[in-house]
């Protein structure tokens, strides 16, 4: 067995933390069924790795050289899944392509004590050694690791045409300040599901769609909830993210337009009470295929999952007043941790080899995660509807707002839940909505 074989297999494994909106941490899924297990192709070396000089003068170390890489369990390579086999196939193939290497896996949490952020941020300044040279982190995760001053820019280190394959709104989330810290390599967004067993002649993609389905229509609604599914109402509505200052604020008349929306629906019985106690996307998803939902909002990631041998069930964008909303991106980075120069060039390597269309495209079909580049996406079956949906919903999505959107969420939330149980009017708690 090949060092990174071995390496692989003696993981410390840690249990990672669940969904929350926009700050996408996968929860646990069912495994995925009819996943191709596609042999990895070898890979063919973009860069000279041997004793060459890097552009600052330096050289790469003599001897075996051990890259670690810190990932979170549904990224992990592991034998267990046709997405962690293949994973895993990739990087022994990367590993035979360089005799000098090992690549280390160590699997923790995302964030907590002792998870990727935790060490990020303290061990940076006491205990630099202990950092890896490659980490995985979601787009909120992103931004707060650039301020603790680890991160290392990538735009001269990869290969432009990986850069360029990216969807356009993968790339912005993968950027801070204009500069590419983060590689994308997976992208989620919130659409509908809905019963078309019921609905026969019409997808709901309107308010109006949705009121005259007589519901339950569900979302997240619940004290805590992520308030991404009226985010996406509210920008459908018109309303914008930003004031002049760029502080996050809510516009009042499109808020109130979406309320309306809710109590109408409310009023209607459309919108069920199970709404005040929907807590995920991953919940409104379970009330769907437990028939408590006719129409409910998932996140692709949840969909892809769950759909085998789903019945009577198509998918639809997010309802607007008019037409079909546009819908908030979010994803999952690769990022550069290392500062030596030499090291950067391996782990460049390593990324580039993972992100080549043909090795994300047949690891994300496989791990059911939907890849974050046009290049990949063309090596999932053509004859997938989904496929074409998710295109589409991906090349007119927004870019989910940075943390400091999420400040406001508890006003946001506690309004919608205003609404809903008839303590306030659609304007007073449009007014109320703003911190």
């Amino acid at each position: 067995m090949s060092r990174v074989a071995t390496r692989i297999f003696c993981l410390c494994l840690v249990i990672s933390m669940g969904l929350s909106g926009c700050d996408t941490t996968p929860s646990d899924t069912p495994s995925p069924t009819e996943t191709p297990d596609t042999a990895t192709p070898q890979p063919t070396p973009t860069r000279d790795v041997g004793l060459t000089p890097t552009p600052g003068g330096a050289f790469l170390p003599p001897g075996p050289v051990t890259l670690t890489i810190w990932t979170i369990q549904e990224f992990a390579p592991t034998d267990e899944d046709a997405g962690g086999r293949l994973l895993l196939n990739q990087l022994l193939a990367f590993d035979r392509s360089h005799p000098d290497l090992t690549v280390e896996v160590i699997v923790k949490r995302p964030t907590g004590p002792g998870g990727i952020m935790d060490y990020l941020n303290t061990a940076s300044e006491v205990a630099p050694s202990v950092l890896p040279d490659v980490t995985v982190l979601n787009s909120q995760m992103l931004r707060t690791a650039a301020t603790f001053g680890v991160v290392q820019r990538l735009d001269d280190l990869l290969l432009p045409e990986m850069v360029e394959d990216l969807y356009p709104v993968a790339g912005q989330l993968g950027r801070v300040d204009g500069d590419l810290l983060g590689i994308p390599f997976a992208v989620d967004f919130e659409h509908v599901v809905y019963n078309t067993g019921v609905l026969t002649d019409t997808s709901p993609t309107t308010w109006e769609a949705i009121m005259d389905s007589d519901g339950p229509y569900l979302f997240p609604a619940a004290d805590g909830a992520p308030v991404d599914s009226t985010l996406i109402h509210y920008m459908a509505a018109g309303g914008t993210l930003y004031d002049e200052e760029a502080n996050p604020r809510f516009e009042i008349d499109p808020l109130t337009e979406v309320f309306r929306f809710y109590q109408r629906a409310d009023s209607g019985g459309i919108i069920p009470v199970a709404a005040l106690h929907t807590d995920s996307l991953d919940a409104s998803w379970d009330a769907y295929q437990n028939g408590n939902a006719l129409i409910a909002h998932t996140s692709a990631t949840r969909y892809l999952s769950g759909r085998a041998g789903l019945l009577k069930t198509a998918v639809s964008p997010v309802p607007g007043p008019e037409k079909a909303a546009r819908s908030l991106v979010s994803a999952w980075h690769l990022v550069i941790i290392t500062p030596d120069p030499s090291r950067q060039q391996l782990a460049a390597e390593l990324l580039d080899w993972l992100m080549a269309p043909d090795n994300l495209g047949v690891w994300s079909y496989a791990g059911r995660w939907l890849p974050a580049s046009d290049g990949a996406m063309a090596a999932w079956p053509t004859n997938d509807d989904y496929v074409r949906f998710a295109r589409e919903q991906i090349l007119s999505a927004i870019p989910c707002p940075g943390e400091e959107y999420y400040q406001v969420a508890q006003s946001l939330g506690l309004a919608v839940r205003d609404v809903l149980l008839g303590r306030s009017s659609p304007a007073a708690a449009a007014a109320n909505a703003n911190p």
